[in-house]
């Protein structure tokens, strides 16, 4: 391997798995999970992420991941009693409090149970994005987080609290200051990644899609006014209803404007990837991440054709298509000098992210 690794123009992750070996793989994985009564399916998490990341290639070095099924089982085990048992606790002292009558103390409970599942959710995104992390190793170097999860989840709540008061206006602002929190605490190796995403590119893209879609929406409030005035009367019974042909234009009318702020939605989706990973850079090298709305429509309706036309078999599959197609769009410009390149000195944790499995916030 050269001491430097040069990534002239734009360079591309390679994914060689062929999709009959995860097919193998996954139904032997669930097989074992069946006869284990669900136990298996902590090492076959571990089986399936040891597939993805050994099969993605950059600059020639292949992935490694190092996890083990035993650290996801003992995470789960951990978040078992630190989230659920407590959080089942709460929740029968507020229904005891709610049969007593005392309608303030359930209330009371209930808020903090809300509270308390919002903060824990950040906390854990953060806390498995630590795990896997420290477990994937390219040309022997392993990655790791230098932070708090306390502090990312505090942030976390400002963030969806400042959404909240702004009717969901300030989502781009959020997700780039999520985004760049999570990845100014990820670690390569000595090197630190660099997260400097910006929100304004993304807020003025949100705002092009929402007046879109409210424009569409008066359009079609016209419309449908139009064909079911006559029909209308804040007395019942006054008019007869309308008939079977306007009901279906009407319906028809909201299936295409759905439709089109889907789309609409989409071309954000997309521009949220292209602007967030824009602004992630490791030593020389700069991330861009160049799925389309296009890319995405292919990628979400071969999905559902998939799962469709297998009468749902074809699901197994959908985790492999979901790597390749992210594998696929990341490109990164600019050289890597492995000479400055050495083994992080950060801590790796001991066991999975129980919490992220039991809120179903852990992404791969």
């Amino acid at each position: 391997m050269n001491n430097e690794i040069t990534l002239a123009g734009e360079h591309r992750p390679e994914f060689s798995s062929a999709w009959t070996s995860w097919f193998g793989l996954v139904l032997g994985n669930w097989l074992l999970t069946l006869i284990t009564f669900g136990i298996f399916r902590f090492w076959a998490r571990t089986r399936e992420r040891r597939h993805l990341w050994a099969h993605t290639f950059f600059g020639g070095e292949p992935l490694e991941y190092t996890g083990l099924g035993r650290e996801l089982l003992v995470g789960a085990i951990l978040a078992f009693f630190v989230l659920i048992v407590p959080l089942v606790m709460a929740s029968l002292i507020g229904a005891v409090a709610q049969g007593m009558g005392l309608q303030a103390l359930m209330i009371g409970v209930n808020l903090a149970i809300y509270a308390v599942i919002l903060w824990v959710v950040q906390f854990a995104i953060w806390r498995a994005m630590r795990y896997r992390l420290s477990r994937t190793r390219w040309s022997g170097i392993r990655g790791a987080m230098d932070g708090s999860a306390a502090a990312y989840a505090l942030t976390g709540m400002k963030m969806l609290g400042l959404q909240i008061i702004t009717l969901g206006f300030a989502s781009p602002y959020a997700s780039a200051r999520l985004f760049n929190a999570r990845w100014s605490d990820a670690r390569f190796g000595s090197m630190k990644f660099v997260a400097e995403a910006q929100w304004r590119p993304l807020q003025r893209v949100f705002l092009q899609s929402w007046g879109i879609a409210l424009v569409g929406l008066i359009g079609v409030g016209i419309v449908e006014w139009q064909l079911i005035g006559p029909y209308f009367s804040f007395t019942p019974g006054a008019k007869p209803p309308p008939p079977p042909e306007i009901v279906f234009k009407v319906f028809g009318l909201n299936l295409v404007w759905l439709t089109v702020v889907g789309l609409i939605m989409l071309r954000y989706y997309a521009a949220q990837w292209q602007v967030l990973i824009a602004g992630l850079s490791l030593d020389g090298l700069r991330f861009r991440f160049t799925a389309t709305a296009g890319d995405w429509l292919r990628y979400w309706l071969g999905n559902v054709a998939l799962v469709v036309f297998t009468l749902g078999l074809g699901a197994t599959m959908l985790l492999w298509r979901h790597w390749r197609f992210l594998v696929s769009h990341v490109a990164a410009e600019g050289a890597l000098d492995v000479d400055r390149l050495a083994q992080t000195r950060i801590d790796a944790p001991l066991y999975g992210e129980g919490l992220a499995d039991a809120l179903d916030v852990g992404a791969i």
